[in-house]
């Protein structure tokens, strides 16, 4: 065998070695070539998927501002069929093809679609049609009356807040409602209710649990704002105060129409989670609830909770009152967006817990059952009466209860709720409560219609018990109508 010099092997061994990087060079081209290719590819299914998702979120965005519109006008949410001519018409399709699609004579949709346009037309201020339909939309949210939370919406700085208290009850200590709680929870997290109405007497506990409740699920929205409606004629509008809260930076206008505020936060609510809770409403429905005329405030707020309650969106509104609102009685259902909770009073284990908080009071087993029995579980009412027992008795409810006029002396310590409440009663309700009142044991139906027979009254009969119901003033049994106690010796010394 020959032997060549060690420097061939040396360059041989080079040659195999340049020969393989060359190819591994090649290789590596072909890979970052591949990989470029894929990027670009990735890029450009990006850009499409992100184009078709903004067509998409335009187009429901036009489609749920043309339902807001239509809903304010008519007073009430729209049906199947139109909202079906609404998409039909942003789809650029024909009557004929939307009358195949719902399966529908043609002249039938030519009708309501006319109709739409014309309610469209009235609260736009220009005519709109099917042709011009999608355009005329597509210019209102691109308009400053209308915000636009894409455009509009400032991100969270340091000094900024998402969540606005205002007075809302301190539940540090608080006792009972599990189950209620449970049941809210449940409706707002899961069920995704748009609306909520907690109702019950004075002093049963509405705001205390709204408050526990908003506590509980904060972590789940966006945006959290209280707000009790004492007063509805002081401080600013609801829309300013949400809109602000909504858009920190952003100056309100202050010519901004009620209607467009009210769009505003619409539009909010749909793009964004928010909780918002108002507390007291019963003072936004006394007008609608006596057939008084309502003033601008509270038409302003009865306009905002019928306008949340009926069109979609992914918020939340919950109303504490003693009583719910007629216009959302149609609304409302176990299985539908727009739901109700009538409070009943506590348990005897509650009621121990939340006055053994203030004081060690002290009762016996059979004197504990007389309290919550006689005063509903009322949470408030028993509250008033733990206050005179620890002045007068040292904490002992069993020895207060031996005076013969205890219970006198508790109705004037209640005096000025429950006469606020019987104040806003019609003559109608206020004379079902007093025939209550005498029989002293409960009364069928048609026996309490016969006793508070009155000439046109008899129309009127039923939608004046069930107020009474939901103000939880009047109870119902398996043995008929009756009042609570508490309730009873109030009515008898107002007689």
């Amino acid at each position: 065998m020959q032997n060549f010099p060690e420097n061939i092997f040396t360059i041989i061994k080079k040659m195999n070695i340049q020969r393989i990087s060359n190819s591994t060079n090649t290789l590596q081209k072909n890979h970052h070539a591949q990989e470029r290719q894929s990027v670009n590819l990735t890029l450009i299914e990006k850009q499409l998927s992100n184009s078709t998702k903004e067509s998409d979120e335009r187009e429901y965005r036009i489609y749920n501002l043309a339902e807001s519109l239509i809903s304010w006008v008519q007073g009430k949410s729209l049906n199947n069929l139109q909202k079906a001519i609404l998409k039909g018409a942003y789809q650029d399709k024909t009557y004929e093809e939307m009358a195949e699609d719902i399966n529908c004579s043609e002249g039938h949709i030519k009708d309501v679609a006319a109709d739409l346009w014309k309610q469209l037309s009235e609260k736009l201020g220009e005519k709109v049609g099917k042709k011009n339909f999608k355009s005329l939309l597509e210019r209102q949210l691109n308009a400053n009356n209308v915000l636009n939370p894409q455009t509009n919406y400032q991100p969270q700085t340091a000094d900024y807040t998402n969540k606005s208290w205002g007075n809302i009850p301190d539940t540090s200590i608080f006792y009972g409602r599990k189950q209620e709680l449970l049941t809210l929870e449940k409706w707002i997290i899961e069920d995704h209710c748009r609306l909520i109405t907690l109702s019950g007497m004075f002093g049963i506990g509405k705001s205390a649990l709204a408050a526990k409740l908003t506590k509980q699920v904060q972590d789940r929205f966006d945006f959290v704002i209280w707000r009790s409606l004492i007063d509805v004629s002081q401080g600013e509008d609801i829309f300013t105060s949400i809109l602000k809260l909504f858009n920190p930076c952003e100056e309100i206008d202050a010519s901004m129409s009620l209607e467009h505020k009210l769009l505003s936060v619409i539009e909010f609510f749909r793009t964004h989670r928010c909780l918002v809770i108002l507390d007291n409403a019963e003072l936004i429905f006394e007008c609608s609830k006596s057939n008084q005329q309502c003033s601008l405030e509270c038409l302003t707020y009865q306009q905002l909770i019928k306008c949340i309650g009926m069109t979609e969106h992914q918020s939340c509104l919950i109303l504490t009152s003693q009583y719910k609102s007629k216009e959302l009685d149609i609304e409302e259902g176990i299985n539908l967006p727009v739901r109700s909770l009538q409070l009943k009073g506590l348990s005897v284990e509650e009621i121990q817990e939340i006055l053994h908080a203030i004081e060690p009071f002290w009762a016996t087993p059979q004197d504990w059952s007389f309290l919550v029995e006689y005063y509903a579980g009322n949470p408030l009412m028993l509250k008033v009466l733990a206050v005179h027992t620890r002045e007068l008795f040292e904490c002992n409810i069993s020895k207060f209860l031996e005076i013969e006029t205890h219970q006198t002396l508790i109705l004037i310590a209640l005096r000025d709720w429950l006469d606020k409440q019987f104040d806003s009663l019609s003559n109608l309700e206020k004379l079902i409560m007093r025939e209550l009142a005498l029989s002293q044991a409960p009364l069928k139906i048609s026996d309490l219609q016969k006793k508070t027979f009155l000439p046109s009254s008899e129309e009127h009969f039923i939608e004046a018990l069930i107020n009474l119901i939901q103000s939880s003033l009047v109870e119902k049994s398996s043995f008929g109508f009756k009042l609570e106690p508490v309730i009873m010796d109030y009515v008898n010394s107002r007689i």
